[in-house]
């Protein structure tokens, strides 16, 4: 009875939070985005208010990602997707991420790196291992307001052994496993000061457990804490190593013009892909359901790639991915979806898509994939 009490009472205090923590950001979005209708807005203010409103947006799709992961995790639909991981680049990577907002809270980062360059060549999940240094090293400094935060990793035996150590607030001993629920967090009244979901914490645990790790802590009130989360040292032999990846949105120019479908029901992200491609030699044809995507498909012979929204009315894309492909074999097809479990992923690619763009994405994202199926010959 008082388990059941105790877990209505964290999932009460964590809805709460997570109203908290939407509407925050939604409100300066909102209320900011609002000026841009005067004609009278000075340009300082206009790229003052840009820069809150572009703030706010990352902060809230930070929110709903962490929400949709956990969400993912508990339902058993996250899966370990191994590759090959530079991994002193990979932290040098979180290193450079947080090195600003260090510098202005006068803290210092320290970065300390275990093996040599040329020797750091792993396999692993890369996009699970870096949200959990992430997750950590945002944390450490999140409450951590003097001193300085050291993070790396070391080899024990068969393991990679990560650790982020701060000097910030603690955690008191009592809270050393409850931490990583994911309703739990160690401010918990309504005057918080520090903010977030709460979930950082619990998707770290689950993803290091997936990967065949652990994760725990060592941490005291006023004196700081270390975390640590340990996963198999799986070395990647140097005649398996395929080197760097290649920047796949170099210089984007198209001497000939190409014609690309874009499949996308919303008017406004229309018109964001358009306004994406609008200074580039692109010919775009639009279609809103997946039926019109084929219809336009079978007119069109000139079309050069496909970009085919998932969720549409009519058809979805995955229907229209598998007609499409009864005909065009070799045609680049590629999923642009809000969908971004693994198992999305592998639906779109079984559908007969190449690859798959999750929204929301920037020009960058675009610009990329675009020039790895068009330019490069893909």
């Amino acid at each position: 009875m008082e388990k059941a009490q105790e877990s209505d009472r964290l999932k009460t205090a964590f809805l709460h939070n997570i109203s908290h923590e939407i509407r925050t950001p939604m409100n300066a979005i909102i209320g900011f985005s609002g000026f841009f209708k005067d004609p009278d807005l000075s340009f300082e203010r206009k790229n003052k208010y840009s820069d809150i409103v572009i703030k706010s947006s990352n902060q809230l799709l930070s929110i709903i990602t962490d929400i949709i992961n956990i969400a993912s995790l508990e339902a058993g639909q996250e899966k370990i997707r191994e590759n090959d991981i530079k991994l002193n680049a990979l932290l040098k990577l979180v290193y450079e991420q947080f090195k600003k907002g260090v510098s202005a809270k006068n803290i210092d980062l320290n970065l300390n790196l275990f093996l040599r360059e040329g020797e750091d060549e792993i396999i692993s999940d890369e996009t699970k291992l870096l949200q959990i240094i992430t997750n950590l090293v945002g944390n450490a400094i999140k409450f951590t307001t003097v001193g300085s935060i050291n993070f790396g990793y070391t080899v024990k035996e068969k393991m990679l052994e990560f650790y982020v150590e701060d000097t910030g607030i603690g955690i008191p001993v009592n809270m050393h496993e409850e931490i990583f629920d994911r309703f739990s967090q160690v401010e918990k009244s309504s005057t918080r000061f520090y903010g977030g979901s709460g979930l950082g914490l619990s998707i770290s645990k689950g993803y290091a457990e997936l990967m065949g790790g652990n994760i725990s802590l060592q941490s005291e009130i006023g004196k700081g804490s270390v975390f640590y989360v340990s996963i198999p040292y799986k070395k990647v032999l140097k005649e398996d190593f395929l080197g760097e990846v290649v920047n796949k949105n170099k210089d984007f120019t198209l001497e000939e013009t190409k014609t690309l479908l874009v499949a996308e029901d919303e008017d406004l992200n229309f018109m964001l892909i358009e306004e994406f491609l609008s200074d580039l030699n692109i010919n775009i044809l639009r279609a809103k359901t997946g039926v019109e995507a084929i219809d336009l498909f079978k007119s069109n012979p000139q079309i050069d790639l496909v970009l085919m929204d998932i969720k549409m009315p009519v058809m979805n894309g995955y229907e229209a991915t598998k007609e499409i492909r009864k005909f065009a074999a070799n045609l680049p097809i590629i999923a642009q979806t809000a969908y971004s479990t693994i198992n999305d992923r592998e639906k779109a690619i079984n559908s007969g898509c190449d690859d798959i763009l999750v929204k929301p994405f920037n020009r960058e994202n675009l610009l990329g994939i675009i020039n790895e199926f068009l330019m490069e010959g893909k």
